[in-house]
């Protein structure tokens, strides 16, 4: 009854003042951990023979809704970093914080705990505490470096108050907190008109990024975001495969709709195929010996000529031309030539291919 209940609440932290109001139903994940929490106390009763039985074993957690996460583009990420003033000393902090955790992927909490100490910087790494009481080493880039060391070494003294050990600090010289992180980010959301930001939205823009740039491996990115399982980098390895098919889209070669066509019809020897050139190369190699080199000029000297609306099927696609050679005669016979020269046996009378055995093959009896 009672995680029915959280299912048809619309108010999140309805008593909590810290973290504020929030309208709208509640997620998955969020009545799940009320789920996983009430099971394991009603397991503690029993194993504590406070209870004879379990009796929230047969309780069920709600199924978590994996929605797609939308990362933010290399235009959005421009957009949000320069809407900070670097000569400001809080434009400075504030650059740092969102540079920071683009280009390591910490977490809201682990940022403001890094102390000053554990921040090494002229290695190329920091040391930060993270989910669980576990220490990890995460690496980060020059310009990295570059950012840290501005604010360590100009800006940071200006917030000291009393002598303090973290690096980022508010404007009374205290720690940082993660619920003024999360506001310097929704805030700066807000000034670069991208209001879907938010402070964990950075670490899946890293994540996403890792991957889609191969900067490494799914394993290595697990070690630096501090998971204990792939559960979590086989959802971001998905949206990068997404990502990728995106990108593949937007930098197709092609100056026609390749949806239109079925992938069949996309033929090999069409130069909008990024594998025209390996493949061309492949076709040229197996044009020199063997009977299917004859066939293939007669072939192509059975084609129409002077027909200038048309261009040949190994030539590239001219801008704004019509891409019919996926359906023209030519390419049919075309197709038929590539049958003729990937066939395993020979025609009646001639040599074996190369790779099989070097005998000659018996004549077919039938006519």
């Amino acid at each position: 009854a009672f995680i029915a209940d959280l299912q048809n609440r619309s108010v999140k932290h309805a008593n909590n003042p810290a973290m504020g109001v929030k309208t709208g139903p509640l997620s998955t994940s969020y009545i799940q951990g009320f789920a996983r929490a009430l099971r394991a106390f009603a397991t503690w009763l029993h194993v504590e023979n406070y209870t004879d039985t379990n009796v929230l074993k047969p309780l069920k957690p709600p199924r978590i809704q994996r929605k797609v996460i939308q990362v933010l583009s290399d235009e959005e990420v421009a957009r949000l970093l320069a809407r900070f003033d670097q000569d400001d000393p809080f434009g400075a902090r504030d650059y740092t914080i969102i540079w920071t955790m683009l280009d390591t992927g910490l977490r809201a909490s682990e940022l403001c705990g890094l102390a000053v100490e554990d921040a090494h910087i002229e290695q190329g790494y920091v040391k930060v505490l993270g989910k669980g009481n576990k220490e990890r080493l995460v690496p980060i880039g020059a310009k990295t470096q570059t950012v840290l060391l501005r604010w360590r070494d100009v800006y940071r003294a200006l917030f000291l108050v009393v002598e303090a050990q973290h690096l980022f600090l508010s404007a009374s010289g205290g720690a940082l907190t993660a619920p003024s992180l999360h506001l310097i980010v929704k805030r700066a959301g807000r000034s670069a008109d991208i209001p879907r930001l938010h402070s964990h939205l950075l670490r899946h823009t890293f994540a996403t990024n890792y991957l889609v740039k191969e900067v490494g491996d799914p394993l290595r990115l697990q070690q630096i975001l501090g998971h204990t399982s792939l559960e979590m980098v086989r959802h971001y390895v998905a949206i990068a495969s997404v990502e990728r098919s995106l990108q593949d889209a937007r930098s197709s070669r092609c100056g026609h709709d390749i949806r239109r066509y079925r992938a069949s019809d996309y033929s090999a020897t069409c130069a909008c195929n990024p594998d025209y050139a390996r493949l061309s190369g492949l076709n040229q190699a197996s044009q020199l010996t063997g009977p299917p080199h004859s066939a293939r000029q007669a072939s192509l000297s059975d084609a129409p000529k002077g027909d200038s609306s048309r261009s040949s099927p190994l030539e590239p696609l001219r801008p704004g031309a019509q891409c019919d050679r996926l359906v023209s005669p030519a390419r049919r016979r075309l197709s038929a030539d590539h049958q003729l020269a990937s066939r395993r046996w020979a025609a009646p009378g001639e040599a074996c291919s190369s790779r099989l055995k070097s005998r000659p093959l018996r004549s077919s009896s039938r006519s």
